[in-house]
């Protein structure tokens, strides 16, 4: 085996853990029982985070692209540790109670559209760099 399938190697088992970690956070964030009401739909957040990390794993390759690695750390850091952070909290806030009950379930559906959306853009930016690279190669 190459060095080159050694790093794939790796970094498939890198976003495995990453979707397994995501997904049973999900599943300890859906279970506890002490969330306040506005927070029923908090558990979504490392699921769509879990499951746009695995998608755009397959359709793409980023492996090369360090951009498109911090940006996936942070949406990781803002959609799964944030959301573990607040429940191990119990979910204290410095919002009022009456605003943030009224908005927190559209808080959660446009978070998770906004990291649809942002891995539907790098599964495009990736085939497009794609594609142009293989031109090249191919004008060479």
């Amino acid at each position: 085996m190459t060095i080159k399938s050694y790093r794939k190697i790796r970094e498939i088992l890198a976003i495995f853990a990453a979707v397994i970690i995501c997904f049973s956070i999900a599943v300890f964030l859906l279970l506890d029982d002490k969330r306040p009401d506005c927070y029923s739909l908090i558990w979504l957040l490392p699921l769509v985070y879990g499951t746009c990390l695995a998608i755009v794993f397959y359709f793409s390759d980023f492996s090369n692209n360090i951009a498109v690695k911090c940006v996936y750390i942070a949406y990781g850091i803002r959609f799964v540790f944030v959301p573990l952070m607040m429940s191990l909290g119990r979910y204290t806030t410095y919002g009022q109670r009456g605003f943030l009950e009224k908005y927190m379930t559209d808080a959660f559906f446009l978070a998770s559209y906004e990291m649809i959306i942002v891995s539907v853009f790098v599964i495009i930016y990736s085939r497009k760099i794609a594609k142009t690279d293989k031109n090249e190669e191919i004008n060479r």
